[in-house]
């Protein structure tokens, strides 16, 4: 009977093992049709939602300081001219997607303003890439979002009218503080990508609509082509601050001053850079680039603040808006192409890009931070 019992378990055991090959299989086969991270030690990619119809075009990503997830959808007019653009509610749980906003023009990027949002009822700005004419109205919009028990009920936009015509506007940064000549707390930052403008322009906009541009700025050294996703950041402090703009037409990343002057940041040849998108500042100092390319080429690029480049993740169709947690820091992506949103859970905390980061300014901010995010979960 002992040894009868000894054949059972070997049995069962090589049953058991089978049974995990033929999933594991199954699972890598899965993945392989999908994007991948680089490096699998730093976490997981798993689906959040995937609706031809409800994520159709989707684009920019943003949370609020609840830690729900908002998308835009960058559809075209109909026929009769009519938008059907919007905004829309992602369960990050759930997939689950509720429509809030349906006609704006091509929405694009979308940022959460923490300065003028209150526990009932969250600001967002929301850019429209309209392939119009320039003009004072319907190119960046205001949108409120009212709460019950912190989840998402209903919103309703107003167009931001600028003091300058502005046309095809996609990035966008929202201050979340002063930051010395840039501006100050609630300002935004929004770029031109349109192929009929002569000259493509950042414009600095306060809530009230007064617009500047910080490009062109009079030396064409400095003009951009085709700027797209827009950031602004210190790396936590390795150095100071400053807005980061992706220039797809020219595949490199741009760090720009105060007095519009640019220079390219870090060395983009080195992983092939290519059509990048949007960028955005994780919780772990690094700026992370979306490139726009489509049949699943697109990848997920992180710089570090000395400007190395380097893949985080591979294997995306059309990747674009990029959003953190700011419950946990996970990342999301869109992928426009494939109406899908992915999200990374990383395994560990990522180690800071410099030491100094745990000691310089930038943790002033970002203590500053928190401290206005936990002000509001607690009102």
């Amino acid at each position: 009977m002992f040894q009868l019992d000894i054949v059972l378990r070997r049995h069962v055991f090589l049953v058991r093992m089978i049974l995990l090959l033929v999933a594991g299989l199954g699972r890598s086969q899965t993945v392989s049709a999908g994007p991948v991270l680089t490096n699998p030690a730093l976490g997981t990619i798993t689906l959040v939602a995937k609706d031809a119809s409800a994520l159709d075009e989707i684009d920019g990503l943003a949370f609020d300081a609840y830690g729900n997830l908002f998308g835009t959808l960058e559809i075209d007019k109909d026929s009769g001219g009519n938008p059907r653009g919007g905004i829309v509610y992602v369960d990050k749980l759930t997939g689950t997607i509720t429509n809030l906003i349906s006609d704006i023009d091509r929405a694009d990027q979308i940022a959460f303003d923490p300065v003028s949002s209150t526990a009932t009822l969250g600001r967002f700005y929301v850019t429209s890439e309209s392939r119009g004419l320039a003009s004072t109205s319907d190119r960046l919009f205001r949108v409120e979002v009212s709460y019950n028990a912190k989840l998402p009920q209903s919103a309703t936009k107003a167009s931001v009218t600028t003091t300058a015509g502005l046309l095809g506007l996609e990035g966008l940064v929202v201050l979340e503080q002063d930051a010395g000549d840039y501006g100050s707390a609630g300002d935004i930052f929004v770029c031109e990508d349109s192929p009929r403008a002569a000259v493509h322009a950042i414009a600095h906009i306060t809530p009230a609509g007064v617009t500047t541009l910080l490009t062109p700025n009079g030396n064409s050294a400095f003009n951009l082509n085709r700027p797209e996703g827009l950031a602004f950041g210190d790396f936590h402090g390795a150095l100071t601050e400053a807005l980061y703009a992706a220039e797809t037409s020219r595949d490199r990343i741009v760090r720009i001053d105060p007095t519009g002057a640019i220079s390219i940041f870090g060395t983009p040849t080195v992983i092939g850079l290519e059509s990048p998108d949007n960028v955005e500042f994780g919780p772990d100092g690094f700026l992370y680039v979306s490139e726009d390319r489509g049949s699943q080429r697109g990848r997920i690029i992180r710089i570090a603040a000395d400007g190395t480049h380097s893949v985080f993740a591979t294997g995306f169709n059309s990747p674009q808006g990029l959003a953190f947690d700011p419950k946990n820091g996970d990342l999301y992506i869109s992928e426009r192409s494939s109406e899908t949103i992915w999200r990374v859970s990383f395994a560990t905390s990522v180690p800071e890009p410099s030491a100094f980061a745990l000691f310089g300014t930038g943790v002033i901010g970002l203590i500053g931070y928190c401290i206005r995010r936990q002000k509001l979960l607690r009102s």
